[in-house]
C-alpha cells in the first residue's frame, strides 16, 4: 500500500478531474436540450443526439476498464481530459449548419466523443478509488459520487447562466458562444492530471483478445454470480437517473416556461440535495455493511412521494412554484443518494482483484439505462400527449415504474458476507 498522504493528495486531485468533466457535462445537458428543443427539434431527434453519449459509454467502459487493468488508469484519464476539452469544443460548431438534419448528424458525432471521453475517465477512476485503501473504500466512493453531483450542479448552473447571458433564452443559436468557455475547463483539468501518480496494472489481469472480448467482459462482470444481486438497483436507478437527466430540463423548459437560469437551479438543488453527504453515507457503509444503507437510499423513493404530496396539500404548487416545491421536497433526494456510494463500494468489495473490469460492469449499467431512459421516457411523453394528457404525465408514470423496481430490487440485495475491514477499526 502506498503511504496514506500520495493517496490523499491524488484522491483529491481525482475529485477534482471528475468534478471538471462532470461540469462540463451538466451544461451540456441543459443547453443543447433547451437549444434542439427551441429550435424546433422533435422528441425522438433530441433523444437521439443524447444517446450516442451512453452509447459510446456502454460500448467503451469494458475496452477501458480492461486496460486500466492491464496497464493503469492514470493514462486513459489524462487523455481523457484532452478529448472532452475538444469534443465540448466542437459543440459550437452547429452555427456553420444550416440544416436541421445535418446538424442532428453533427451533435450526435460530437455527443459521441464527448461519451468516449467520458468512458475513458469514468472507468479507470473507479478502479484506483476500489484500489488504494479498502478500509475507506465506501468513504472514497461516497466522495467520487458527491465531487461527480457537484460538477454536474456547476455545470448546469453555469450552462443555464451563460445560455441567459449570451442571450439564448431569445436566440438560442448564440448558445454557441458557451462551449470555449466549457471547454477551458477541461484543459485546465488535463494539466492537473499530470499530478497524479500513476498505481500501475491491477492484481488480477482480464484475458481479452479483441475489443468485442473487452465489451464482453462488462457484460459478464455485470451478471457475474458474486454480484448479480445488484442488477435490477443498477439497471432500475439508473433509468431513473437517465430520465430525470435526459428529460427533466425538457420537462422544466417546455413544461414550466422557465429561463436558463431558473431551470439550471431546479435542478442543481436536486443534484446537491443527492451528492453533499455522499463521503458520510460511504464511510457509514464501511462500518455497517453495503445493505443497510443501499436500503436506506431506497427508501428515499416512497419519502420523495410522502413529501410531494404533503408539500401539494400546503398550497405549493410545483408548476409556478418549481424551485420552492423542489427544496421541500429535497430530503427524499438526501436519502436517495445513498444508493450510489453503497453500490460502487460494494463492486469494489467483490472485484477479485480485476477493478477495471468490475467497474466497467457498473458504467456499462449506467449507459444503458441512461439510454432506455432516455428513449422510452421519451416515447411515454409522447404517448400521453397522443392520449390528451401533458407529457410530463407519461414521463412521471415511467419514472415511478422503475423507481418501484429500484426500491424492490435493493431487497433482494444479499447480506455483505463479511464486516469490512474500517468496521474493526
Amino acid at each position: 500500500m502506498r503511504e496514506l498522504k500520495n493517496v490523499t493528495r491524488d484522491v483529491l486531485l481525482l475529485y477534482i478531474l471528475t468534478f471538471l468533466l462532470r461540469l462540463g457535462f451538466g451544461a451540456v445537458i441543459i443547453t443543447l436540450t433547451f437549444y434542439m428543443r427551441d429550435v424546433g427539434f422533435s422528441y425522438s431527434e433530441i433523444g437521439f443526439v443524447q444517446i450516442t453519449y451512453f452509447l459510446a459509454e456502454m460500448l467503451l467502459a469494458g475496452v477501458f476498464g480492461y486496460y486500466s487493468d492491464i496497464t493503469g488508469p492514470v493514462t486513459r484519464i489524462r487523455r481523457s481530459m484532452l478529448l472532452g476539452s475538444l469534443a465540448l469544443a466542437l459543440y459550437s460548431g452547429t452555427a456553420l449548419i444550416e440544416t436541421k438534419k445535418y446538424i442532428v448528424i453533427y451533435l450526435s458525432i460530437a455527443h459521441l466523443i464527448h461519451g468516449t471521453a467520458a468512458a475513458m475517465k469514468v472507468t479507470p477512476t473507479l478502479a484506483y478509488l476500489a484500489r488504494v485503501d479498502e478500509r475507506y473504500r465506501g468513504m472514497h466512493m461516497g466522495g467520487y459520487d458527491m465531487s461527480l453531483n457537484l460538477g454536474q450542479i456547476a455545470g448546469l448552473f453555469i450552462g443555464g447562466s451563460l445560455w441567459t447571458l449570451f442571450g439564448a433564452d431569445k436566440n438560442p443559436h448564440l448558445a454557441r458562444k458557451v462551449y470555449p468557455v466549457l471547454s477551458s475547463f477541461l484543459l485546465l483539468g488535463r494539466i492537473i492530471s499530470h499530478l497524479i501518480e500513476e498505481i500501475g496494472p491491477s492484481p488480477n489481469k482480464p484475458v481479452a483478445r479483441n475489443a468485442l472480448d473487452m465489451l464482453l467482459g462488462s457484460i459478464r462482470a455485470f451478471f457475474a454470480e458474486e454480484r448479480r444481486d445488484l442488477a435490477v438497483t443498477r439497471i432500475s436507478y439508473a433509468i431513473v437517473l437517465g430520465s430525470v437527466e435526459g428529460r427533466g430540463p425538457y420537462v422544466i423548459r417546455h413544461y414550466l416556461g422557465v429561463s436558463g437560469f431558473e431551470g439550471g437551479s431546479v435542478s442543481a438543488l436536486i443534484a446537491a440535495s443527492i451528492a453533499l453527504p455522499a463521503p458520510i453515507r460511504g464511510r457509514v457503509s464501511d462500518k455497517i455493511g453495503r445493505k443497510p444503507v443501499m436500503v436506506i437510499g431506497a427508501l428515499g423513493f416512497p419519502t420523495l412521494g410522502v413529501l410531494a404530496y404533503v408539500v401539494r396539500k400546503m398550497g405549493v404548487d410545483p408548476i409556478h412554484e418549481t424551485l420552492k416545491f423542489v427544496l421541500y421536497i429535497s430530503p427524499g433526494f438526501f436519502l436517495i443518494g445513498a444508493l450510489i456510494p453503497a453500490i460502487l463500494a460494494k463492486l469494489g468489495d467483490t472485484a477479485g482483484g480485476m477493478f477495471g473490469t468490475s467497474m466497467a460492469a457498473y458504467h456499462f449499467a449506467i449507459a444503458l439505462g441512461n439510454m432506455t431512459g432516455i428513449m422510452a421516457g421519451g416515447a411515454m411523453m409522447q404517448l400521453a400527449e397522443s392520449l390528451g394528457y401533458p407529457g410530463y404525465y407519461g414521463f412521471a408514470a415511467f419514472v415511478g415504474l422503475f423507481i418501484i423496481t429500484a426500491i424492490l430490487g435493493t431487497f433482494l440485495i444479499k447480506e455483505d458476507k463479511k464486516v469490512d475491514a474500517a468496521a474493526q477499526e
